[in-house]
């Protein structure tokens, strides 16, 4: 039991989760503009989006297997390699259901950030630090799973110190899993936000009462600093007569 919930997919999502609340703990006015401060269409978009993100971690645990989506990232001939456990394949309905909880989140997430205006550079930059990540790291993490697949004899009849042991460095593979994942789904948003970004601007360019609130008041007061007249200068005081040196 001990083994199968190790070598299972419930881990990697728990940290997932983690490491998304230790992000979003900080930012709770970000995810109050994006649900619930713009128009009722962009609040729609927002809310699906993050109900998408939410859930897809889930999902990959209960339904799918993160081993195979992560095969995605290698060439054909070697995606055997990134599942060393005894998984059966995941049904292509299920799959199916997988890349269309993908799709929504990157096609919404990069909506939102275009809408709100989001650093373009910083996401491509992270989109390449993902892939560079991918590649050098995912050989280490699938050495580390063949490692985790070895425990099972030990973990048959365990021992409180080998258990302590097992998790502690299991728990290591789990954040490195999470981080290739975060890593990919950079990669793909990035991919992704391009062409979102370069349409959305062609669509709403010129209308600036389109924009989102908070970016309406800032063009308004924008406008309003502009227009403002100069305060006139003071005329200057006429010198004394005599007052040269």
């Amino acid at each position: 039991m001990l083994y199968r919930f190790l070598s299972g997919d419930f881990p990697i999502t728990i940290v997932l989760y983690l490491v998304t609340w230790l992000w979003a703990r900080g930012r709770p006015s970000l995810l109050r503009q994006v649900a619930l401060g713009d128009t009722p269409v962009w609040n729609g978009i927002g809310r699906l989006t993050l109900a998408a993100v939410g859930l897809f971690p889930l999902w990959v645990a209960l339904a799918d297997n993160w081993r195979q989506l992560m095969a995605y990232g290698m060439v054909p001939s070697r995606r055997w390699e990134s599942n060393p456990f005894a998984t059966a394949v995941t049904a292509e309905p299920v799959r199916a259901v997988t890349l269309a909880l993908l799709a929504v989140g990157l096609v919404g997430t990069a909506l939102l950030c275009a809408r709100h205006r989001a650093s373009l550079p910083v996401a491509l930059l992270a989109g390449a630090l993902g892939v560079v990540g991918f590649y050098f790291l995912n050989p280490i993490r699938i050495r580390l799973d063949v490692y985790l697949l070895g425990t099972e004899a030990s973990l048959a009849q365990p021992r409180v110190v080998d258990v302590g042991f097992i998790v502690f460095w299991a728990s290591g593979l789990y954040c490195l899993i999470a981080g290739l994942i975060v890593g990919g789904a950079a990669a793909l948003f990035a991919a992704v936000a391009l062409p979102v970004r370069l349409g959305y601007w062609l669509i709403s360019r010129g209308r600036p009462e389109r924009e989102a609130p908070v970016f309406q008041v800032f063009h308004r007061r924008a406008q309003a600093l502009h227009a403002a007249p100069l305060p006139a200068e003071e005329p200057r005081p006429p010198a004394e007569p005599g007052g040269g040196a």
